[in-house]
């Protein structure tokens, strides 16, 4: 079973920004790369705290990603830069595991990074944090709803669901482009009520909340 690795991190203070993207172009990207922990993904989160990154890592196991981890834990470039590139800088991660949803197969990602051009897309993360017991049904609205959105809008296309399996079970994270642009997000809501039957009432109902993150591309981003 594959697994998506999320990694969320904080930088403080807020102008550290530059300096953080130029350290992981230069210096991390190739560490990463070199022990298989290299993301295929990588945004700043838009309309938050500008100093908020997230990367998505895609593995075949669970068991693949402990063994990338611990290979990189045993390089010794990695503290000698690390201290050098990042003194001043206080860096928080926080990492979260999931595994890919049904509707979300690797072709997804594979399609993204194929399709990436010069100029960045815009993207979007939906969280949504469903009710006990009804985590299969949520899914099952879900993939209905994407396939039909993508189909009748043309205004998103999914990189990758993906549902906790440590920490918090109860949410879904799918990440789009959006191949049009952010104001063609109306398009989609508009093609998602569009749709027939009750659906989208269905899987409002196995949800406790939503939330929506808009995300830029950054430079050393293999997805664009």
């Amino acid at each position: 079973m594959s697994i998506i690795v999320e990694t969320l991190v904080t930088l403080r203070p807020p102008a550290v920004m530059p300096v953080f993207i130029e350290v992981m172009a230069e210096k991390a990207m190739p560490l990463l790369k070199r022990h298989g922990l290299d993301p295929f993904a990588a945004w700043s989160q838009a309309g938050g705290p500008a100093q908020q990154v997230m990367h998505l890592s895609r593995f075949d196991s669970l068991a693949s990603y402990e063994r990338a981890r611990a290979s990189l834990e045993k390089d010794s470039s990695r503290s000698t830069w690390n201290v050098e590139a990042l003194q001043g800088i206080d860096v928080t991660e926080v990492i979260s595991v999931g595994e890919p949803s049904p509707y979300s197969p690797d072709e997804r990602i594979a399609r993204a990074l194929a399709e990436s051009g010069a100029s960045p897309r815009k993207c979007f993360q939906r969280i949504a944090r469903m009710r006990l017991g009804m985590e299969e049904e949520a899914k099952e609205h879900l993939a209905v709803i994407i396939r039909e959105v993508e189909k009748n809008s043309g205004a998103i296309q999914l990189i990758t669901g993906v549902q906790s399996i440590l920490g918090r079970r109860d949410e879904l994270k799918d990440t789009f482009i959006l191949p049009k642009g952010q104001d063609a997000l109306a398009e989609a809501r508009a093609a998602e009520a569009a749709i027939e039957g009750d659906t989208v009432d269905r899987w409002h109902a196995c949800l406790k909340e939503e939330e929506t993150l808009f995300l830029n591309p950054l430079p050393y981003s293999p997805i664009q």
